[in-house]
């Protein structure tokens, strides 16, 4: 079985849905967001703050990748999937460090981030918390038994 969970950031989607394919035996499932709620805004909120920056592409939206699969030969089925998690941070610092890293902000985007994530955290029992809620495509498919002769 091959998963793939919001990892097709790739600059050759089919390569990678090539590779995928010919490496299951069983199935093949890959989650990705429908929503481009990725980053939860920030980089939204960055446009916001500074018109001059631009985010990086990301990864190809999941009809995008259903449509490459259809075109491949792969008819895959779709279910998507609403969820949400809660992640905990001991202090304000602890979440803008774990971010920045997460994130790849550069130093001087520190400020921005450090009241993106002001504005989004709400405190709690454990320090502060920032509260998720995503839908997600899980695009899967079986592979067929091989036939003997």
């Amino acid at each position: 079985m091959v998963l793939s969970s919001n990892s097709l950031g790739v600059y050759n989607l089919k390569d990678a849905l090539t590779k995928m394919d010919s490496l299951a035996r069983r199935a093949v499932y890959i989650f990705t967001f429908t929503d481009h709620k990725r980053d939860d805004g920030f980089r939204d909120f960055l446009r916001q703050k500074e018109q001059r920056w631009h985010a990086a592409a990301g990864p190809a939206g999941y009809l995008i990748i259903y449509n490459l699969l259809a075109d491949m030969g792969i008819y895959a089925d779709i279910q998507i999937v609403d969820w949400q998690s809660d992640e905990h941070y001991g202090s304000l610092d602890e979440a803008v460090s774990e971010w920045k890293k997460m994130h790849d902000v550069a130093d001087e985007r520190e400020p921005d981030l450090r009241e993106f994530l002001f504005q989004r955290l709400v405190k709690d029992e454990k320090g502060f918390c920032m509260h998720r809620q995503h839908r997600q495509a899980m695009i899967s498919w079986q592979k067929s038994p091989s036939l003997s002769a």
